[in-house]
């Protein structure tokens, strides 16, 4: 459900979405890992986007997911994502996230 709304056409009913997925992140921790699968595509969807606002808290979003989420969890969305993305500036945003990731799980 939170997917559809993060895709959603009316911008402020996915700027919510994107918001409440950011704080998802940062509450569930690992539990949100189940979900990884379905909202990193929107989201890198929404952060590639040309709407400048929806694409920061989109990028937002997926820095809290990196933060919090499991790293192997995260780091396998974002890689399926990027690999079933067409537009080059969302395989770009997985780019910049994986390597978020990879610098995040060094760092541990």
């Amino acid at each position: 459900q939170l997917c559809a709304l993060v895709e959603s056409l009316r911008s402020a009913i996915a700027r919510n979405a994107v918001s409440c997925a950011r704080e998802l992140f940062v509450a569930g921790g690992r539990g949100v890992d189940p979900c990884l699968d379905l909202l990193v595509p929107a989201l890198i969807k929404r952060a590639a986007g040309n709407d400048q606002f929806l694409a920061e808290e989109a990028t937002k979003a997926l820095s809290a997911m990196v933060a919090h989420a499991g790293e192997a969890k995260a780091l396998g969305a974002l890689l399926t994502a990027g690999a079933s993305a067409k537009a080059a500036a969302q395989r770009a945003k997985c780019a910049v996230f994986v390597h978020r990731c990879v610098v995040h799980q060094e760092g541990r």
